[in-house]
């Protein structure tokens, strides 16, 4: 009985192999043609619906037999058990019963497990199929994605030039209209002045239309950058302050302003023994020294900076062995990229010269660079391998953390109103919380610090810039390290994302300081004129804002408490263009921003910093480091904290002292890139 129910497994297995014939030839073919590439392969999408079916059917199969294929095995066991039961002797010229089921009885045992297993072996074939093809399919629609986002991107670009030629006709409308309109002002004035119309127009026209092309570019900028709260910064006045320390009645050094800077001095300072307390109008951080790219470069540096930066490379290790891993502290290297066989060369004269200073940078071809960052655009580069790179998010809070440990009494929200003088000395200064008593004062205030001089009676020739950055989720470029051109500049963040900025572009806000410097600072206008936007008027509240309070007395509020932190919108349209320009380089379509933000960068004519003594007995500036702070604070604040003790500061400060624009020296940048 036993055996006759087992046998029942051979007659469904007959009939599977007749089935699984059938669809063993179309399952082949189907994966013959699952890269595409004969001449008659069928399209993905039909391809994949077939292999579903056969799928689906060799599931079916496998449904409706698994339980008499199991049957059939618990039966097999069953006549095996009996037979071996039998305990049967071999009979002289007799088989044995068990011999006579081997021949006759086995071999349909073994079809019907063969069967089984082929059964089990084209499901699973079937299902990589499937996969497989399914991958093919995932990867055409990610390519037709891509050729429809590119595509959308060309007509936003062409969308974008018409509008732009539409704004220039409308400016021409516009002026039009209101010309006529002021035609009916104007020559009745003309008469009673006996003026001819003519002469009245000729004066109108650029006014009138200069005035239109101002305004129709403001609310441009208004509908185009995003609102304040949009800009997604993490740091801003809506953040609770986190260092909230009493203010002393005396201490020894007050330092003004909690960027990288000020945080450094203080740091080297507290070392000294010597009772600090910084005070920041803001947040710490919450300016430029958050808002940078990130770079802690030795490369392109004006060679009077250098050994201070090579040191200041030095302190960030040490940093690096006792802060958080949130620091970010990287060596990857930084890639200056050359476009050009000028460029190239100008990379080649300053290796030379920096290897002078000890300081090790190469100079790589088309194919290294390729290796190295995964594209072919650009000629070749310099790089400097020992360059490395951190979290501006994170570095300056864990070392005023550090500082704070170490005693430093730092207070945010708590601005710097003035300077208490008494016979050409520094006695002191009052603050919007309270009057502290001291002997040394250090100026980091970065793009205040000239606000704040100017109502001391110091004049120093400082500017500012906007320069817009965002971040990208992810890197499409193999290098690590930091990167740029004229075009993108980009550093790979800790998070797996990109820094991705407009190259050296930048925005320029026209005001009372600008035209008061427009001497010095004309020479490098002139070279840098194409990365330089122009604006009319910086937003109010701004350090050179036109409507900005030059004076105050200190018993009342300052432009300091008015505008906390300096949080300038970005230029959405300098993003979007590195945008493009980064998939240019790398591939894939225009990425797409997590975040965007701007810092206004405080510059100097030579583009190198104030570390100087002022011309008031316990004053020492520290300001104007030109977009290069992030990386050299440390070793500038190690030589700010000797220079406010009067003691050595082991570097030559010539290039840095404050009387350079007041001595006849010749103002202009130094050998750097």
């Amino acid at each position: 009985t036993y055996r006759a129910m087992s046998m029942l497994g051979l007659h469904r297995a007959r009939d599977l192999s007749g089935q699984l014939n059938r669809l063993d030839p179309r399952l082949a073919a189907l994966v013959a043609g699952l890269d595409g590439r004969e001449a008659n392969a069928r399209p993905a999408d039909a391809a994949l619906h077939e292999l579903l079916s056969i799928a689906a059917e060799l599931e079916a199969l496998s449904v409706n037999l698994t339980f008499r294929f199991s049957a059939t095995k618990a039966y097999e066991a069953l006549v095996a058990q009996r037979i071996a039961a039998l305990r049967e002797e071999r009979a002289a010229g007799r088989q044995t019963f068990a011999e006579f089921m081997m021949r006759r009885y086995d071999p349909a045992m073994r079809t019907i497990r063969a069967t089984e297993a082929r059964l089990s072996a084209m499901t699973d074939r079937a299902a990589r199929a499937a996969e497989l093809l399914r991958t093919r399919v995932d990867v055409e629609r990610s390519a037709q994605n891509q050729a429809l986002l590119q595509s959308m991107d060309t007509r936003a670009a062409m969308a974008l030039r018409l509008q732009h030629t539409v704004e220039g006709l409308s400016v021409v409308a516009v002026s039009y209209y209101a010309l006529g309109l002021l035609t009916y002002i104007l020559v009745p004035l003309g008469e009673a002045l006996h003026l001819p119309k003519s002469a009245l127009m000729a004066v109108a026209v650029p006014i009138v239309v200069a005035l239109v092309w101002w305004g129709l570019r403001r609310i441009r900028a208004r509908v185009l950058e995003p609102q304040r709260g949009a800009v997604m910064h993490p740091m801003s006045m809506q953040n609770p302050p986190r260092h909230t320390a009493s203010l002393p009645a005396a201490c020894d050094v007050v330092i003004i302003g909690g960027g990288v800077m000020g945080v450094c001095a203080a740091l080297e300072l507290a070392a000294r023994g010597q009772r600090v307390v910084l005070c920041e109008k803001g947040r710490i951080a919450g300016e430029q020294s958050s808002r940078n790219w990130g770079w802690i470069r030795q490369q392109g540096r004006d060679l009077a900076e250098l050994p201070v930066m090579m040191e200041s490379l030095r302190l960030w290790q040490s940093y690096a062995k006792s802060l958080p891993a949130a620091l970010g502290f990287r060596q990857e290297g930084v890639v200056y990229l050359a476009r050009t066989g000028a460029e190239m060369a100008e990379f080649e004269t300053w290796a030379k010269a920096a290897a002078l200073h000890g300081l090790h940078s190469q100079l790589l071809s088309r194919a290294q660079l390729a290796a190295r960052l995964g594209s072919h655009v650009w000629l070749g580069g310099l790089e400097t391998p020992s360059d490395a790179r951190a979290e501006p998010w994170h570095a300056v809070p864990l070392l005023a953390d550090l500082a704070k440990a170490q005693g430093v009494s730092l207070r945010e929200g708590c601005a710097v109103r003035g300077l208490d003088v008494a016979n050409g000395a520094i006695t002191g200064v009052f603050t919007q919380s309270g009057r502290v008593a001291c002997a040394r004062v250090i100026v980091a205030g970065g793009a205040w610090s000239s606000l704040f001089l100017r109502n001391e009676g110091i004049v120093i020739p400082q500017l500012s810039v906007r320069s817009s950055v965002g971040i990208v989720p992810e890197q499409r470029q193999r290098y690590l390290g930091n990167g740029a051109d004229d075009r993108i500049g980009f550093r790979a963040r800790q998070d797996g994302g990109t820094a991705l900025a407009p190259g050296f572009a930048h925005d320029f806000y026209i005001g009372p300081d600008a035209l008061r410097h427009l001497r010095l600072y004309w020479p490098q206008f002139k070279k840098d004129h194409r990365a330089t936007r122009l604006r009319l008027a910086a937003p109010r509240g701004f350090p050179d804002a036109w409507a900005t309070s030059r004076r105050w007395r200190v018993d009342a509020p300052s432009p300091f408490e008015a505008m906390p932190i300096l949080d300038p919108a970005p230029n959405t349209a300098l993003l979007a263009q590195a945008a493009r320009d980064y998939a240019d380089a790398f591939g894939g379509p225009a990425a797409d921003y997590s975040h965007q933000w701007a810092g206004m960068i405080d510059m100097m004519p030579d583009v190198v910093p104030i570390i100087s003594p002022a011309p008031l007995a316990g004053l020492t500036i520290a300001t104007g480091l030109s977009g290069h702070g992030f990386g050299i604070g440390p070793g500038f604040g190690r030589v700010v904290a000797d220079l406010a003790m009067g003691r050595a500061v082991g570097h030559d400060l010539t290039r840095f002292r404050l009387s350079r624009f007041s001595d006849g020296s010749v103002i202009a940048p130094g050998p750097s890139l």
